[in-house]
């Protein structure tokens, strides 16, 4: 058996409620203010994922935990430990912060065999060569590598060298992984095996994973809870589930792909689209500028008998149905999946059930 986790991490076990703590982190790089003010909490036996687009500081975070780059102010915390502190100078380097990393390159050392680059962390360790050859044959059973110890890594796929990446991250049982975007270099079909696998290792091993990408099934699928970053800033922390239900900004909702985030203004009759048709009574809401329409909310009838009238103005099939783009009144446009291919052109009613809006008082986004 590999050793357990609380014997590798320095004496600290990941037994309290803080596997790894942001607080107040702030960064800059090249004079640019990478990151501003980033709290963070993550619990043991969890999986968080930063999901964000690219440049939105999501990998800096990541470099910060792991002990590659010290905040400019703020500190961070790993297993209930200060591991940088800006206000006191502390900071510990990454040997000694005992966390395993997969990086979105892989990282591999081309010169090594595949049992060569997993045994290299157990090697820092000073772990006897005795000790090693067990844990290391164990790690590359685990990701389904036990008959590649000694190929090089340019001899295997870009799938299978991931999973010497991950081999090598787990043989010393750090407790905490960081992942950098790992499947980025993959196909799709290749990233969807990939992300079953990385979600059995993680649950088979009890580990708690900081877990970096820009694809939404990606985070969705392998995480307890989704930190949505925007130009250096969290955005909304919640599970996935939660950030589909209860946006908290018109970004989140834009950068999700929900629905149409338009917006609205108060009239008599009701709230109403700018310029546009009466969507909800006016009690829906005491203070709004805009409002989600989200695209799972809605039903299609004959014009004149739903909530809006729109036209279509192109249908397209994706492989797993039809999604049609569709104007409403005023100038605005949503896309919804259809049952079928629709015409161009065509008029339909839209149903809206009332429940389903999501309000926003704050402005549109201008972006950063």
């Amino acid at each position: 058996m590999l050793d357990h986790p609380e014997t590798v991490a320095r004496g600290h076990a990941v037994t309290d409620e803080t596997a790894v703590r942001l607080e107040g982190v702030t960064l800059k790089l090249g004079g640019a203010e990478v990151l501003k003010g980033i709290d963070l909490l993550l619990k043991p036996g969890r999986v968080l994922a930063l999901l964000g687009p690219s440049g939105c500081g999501k990998t800096t975070v990541l470099r910060l935990v792991a002990g590659l780059l010290a905040p400019d102010r703020g500190r961070v915390l790993v297993r209930s430990q200060v591991v940088a502190d800006a206000a006191s100078g502390t900071f510990l380097p990454p040997e000694e912060r005992a966390l395993g990393m997969v990086f979105q390159d892989y990282a591999l050392w081309p010169h090594m065999t595949v049992a060569g680059n997993v045994s290299f962390p157990l090697e820092m360790r000073r772990v006897p060569a005795a000790r090693r050859a067990p844990r290391v044959a164990e790690a590359l059973a685990r990701v389904g590598l036990a008959a590649f110890a000694e190929r090089r890594p340019a001899e295997l796929s870009g799938g299978q060298q991931q999973r010497v990446a991950i081999a090598r991250a787990i043989v010393a049982e750090p407790g905490i992984v960081l992942f950098d975007e790992p499947l980025s270099n993959l196909d799709r079909e290749l990233r969807e095996t990939m992300i079953e696998e990385i979600a059995g290792l993680v649950a088979e091993l009890g580990l708690t994973a900081l877990y970096v990408t820009h694809d939404q099934a990606e985070a969705f699928s392998l995480a307890h809870e989704v930190a949505i970053m925007r130009a250096g800033r969290i955005e909304q922390i919640a599970a996935p589930e939660a950030l589909v239900d209860q946006p908290a900004t018109p970004y989140v909702a834009e950068f999700l792909r929900l629905g149409a985030v338009l917006p609205v203004e108060p009239g008599a009759d009701g709230w109403r689209l700018r310029g546009g048709a009466v969507i909800a009574p006016p009690e829906a809401t005491a203070d709004a500028t805009q409002v989600l329409i989200p695209s799972r909310g809605l039903s299609f009838c004959a014009p004149g008998t739903g909530t809006l009238d729109a036209t279509v103005l192109r249908s397209l099939f994706r492989g797993d149905g039809h999604l049609a783009t569709f104007e409403l009144d005023g100038g605005h446009r949503l896309q919804a999946p259809v049952p079928d291919r629709l015409a161009p052109q065509t008029r339909v009613g839209l149903h809206v059930p009332p429940e389903s809006l999501r309000w926003f008082s704050s402005p549109p986004h201008s972006g950063d």
